[in-house]
């Protein structure tokens, strides 16, 4: 309980302080989850890559272990941020960057924000698909296929001003 009282008063001083750009737990989903979220509000992809070795990666992206957070800043803040989470003895691990809206995932191309965005808000619309067209139900645009536009490589156009960081308290 001292550890997550700890990493919430950090993230509270860090808020308070403006030095934070983006703040998401993990408990709902895991770590890829509180990513796909934090960026489908501003449109934002990441290029991340998973630093423990020790942990499967399906615990390590799909955990959702307590006490644990998703943070975000831009570099100007990263040493100031750093410099608290050492100071408060709360545990991070560096992800990687926010770019502009590709999904970069362990060196792979995952798409863009966009695309995931809307599998993420159909998802329930596309697992009732087949009762709703057994119904006579009319189908609705998110089942349709369609052809997307031609994508624009934003990797190197990125604005790679981001440090994401990952807190963690162990033993909780």
């Amino acid at each position: 309980m001292e550890e997550e009282f700890r990493l919430q008063e950090t993230i509270k001083q860090l808020i308070k302080k403006k030095l934070l750009q983006s703040v998401h737990d993990i408990s709902e989903g895991g770590l890829i989850t509180a990513l796909f979220e934090s960026g489908f509000h501003r449109g934002l992809g990441f290029d991340v890559q998973q630093s423990a070795t020790n942990i499967r990666k399906d615990a390590y992206w799909f955990g959702e272990a307590q006490s644990r957070v998703v943070i975000s800043c831009t570099l100007k803040n990263a040493e100031e941020v750093l410099s608290q989470l050492k100071e408060l003895n709360v545990p991070y691990e560096y992800l990687g960057i926010v770019t502009d809206n590709n999904i970069d995932m362990e060196g792979e191309y995952w798409g863009h924000i966009y695309e995931w965005k809307e599998l993420y808000n159909t998802a329930i619309e596309r697992m009732l698909a087949p009762t709703l067209k057994e119904e006579g139900g009319q189908e609705t645009p998110a089942l349709k296929g369609g052809e997307r536009g031609e994508t624009k490589n934003y990797k190197e156009e990125a604005a790679k001003e981001a440090l994401t960081l990952k807190g963690e308290v162990k033993g909780v």
